[in-house]
């Protein structure tokens, strides 16, 4: 500890309630035995269980409640009275794996041989939520990896440079000095004008996407501003949903010193860094209503239509 060569969380999932821990622990040593070391000697999986005390009863169900006006008399609070903060499952099961090396390239060794075995847990409903981002392989080894340039297809793959180049072979040139230059500039053109279309799915004017991705957006900072007025108090839940592991929430609510307003800006402003374009105000209205906050999610759409309009 004083050396601070703490085991290093490599995975963090949640598991159904009808699994069993041994069989479930079993299935991950089997997807870490592709691994050149042995892997008891450089990974740890732990099963781990949260609740409020109570396993699956419900800790308000014990508490009594008196109102101002008659201080005398105990009441408890009704379903449909109770706080939304209180999670679905009062019970959380997690599977965890530690890494006990400090080496970055064991990590991600570690990481590759969970990728499959994730896929198939969730795919068989074993696992609650799909495979988080950094779940997502490495594209290059750790010790190599540097930001990967875009490499145009040769022409023959490419059927809109092809007929550019048949094209540019038809046309007359005083000097083959000339001929290289004008090549040089057509194919940087078409090389633009294929990464639009590649990014886009057809051709779109540069004036367009640009409109396109304000008015985005304009929106989501919209219904942002409505999420942090009216959400804030669930804004751990809310996280969730937008695939943001216990991790990340904890290491926010630490870094913004436990201010909800502060945590539920900051969360929604990484997953829009993370997921970019496929960050949507679709995709932020189904988190609200998996969180409960089905009022949030009516406003949200309002602002939506409004926007549309």
């Amino acid at each position: 500890i004083e050396r601070r060569n703490l085991y290093k969380l490599v995975l963090d999932a949640t598991y159904r309630d009808k699994v069993k821990e041994d069989d479930l622990s079993q299935t991950c040593w089997k997807a870490l035995s592709t691994l050149d070391a042995e892997p008891r000697n450089i990974a740890c999986i732990e099963t781990v269980r949260f609740d409020f005390g109570l396993n699956r009863e419900e800790p308000l169900s014990n508490v009594n409640f008196f109102t101002k006006s008659d201080p005398d008399h105990p009441f408890f609070l009704r379903k449909e009275e109770e706080p939304r903060v209180l999670p679905e499952d009062l019970m959380e099961r997690k599977i965890r794996v530690y890494c006990k090396s400090t080496d970055k390239a064991c990590r991600e060794n570690i990481k590759v041989c969970l990728i499959p075995w994730y896929a198939d847990q969730y795919e068989a409903k074993t696992l609650i939520h799909p495979a988080p981002r950094n779940m997502a392989p490495p594209t290059t080894p750790v010790s190599d990896q540097k930001e990967k340039k875009y490499k145009p297809d040769p022409p023959e793959h490419n059927p809109a440079k092809r007929n550019l180049m048949l094209e540019l072979e038809d046309q007359p040139s005083t000097s083959e000095q000339h001929q290289d230059r004008v090549t040089m500039s057509l194919e940087q053109t078409t090389l633009k004008k294929l990464r639009t279309e590649d990014q886009w799915g057809y051709p779109v004017p540069e004036s367009t996407k640009d409109r396109t991705t304000n008015a985005q957006e304009e929106l989501l900072k919209r219904c942002f501003d409505v999420v942090v007025d009216m959400a804030r108090n669930t804004w751990r839940e809310i996280a969730r949903h937008l695939q943001f592991s216990e991790a990340d929430i904890d290491s926010t609510e630490i870094e913004k010193l436990k201010d909800c307003t502060e945590c539920t800006r900051a969360v929604l402003s990484q997953w829009t860094t993370r997921w970019g374009k496929r960050a949507t105000v679709q995709w932020l209205m189904d988190a609200l209503e998996a969180a409960k906050r089905v009022d949030v999610m009516e406003r949200v759409s309002e602002i939506a239509n409004e926007f549309k309009r």
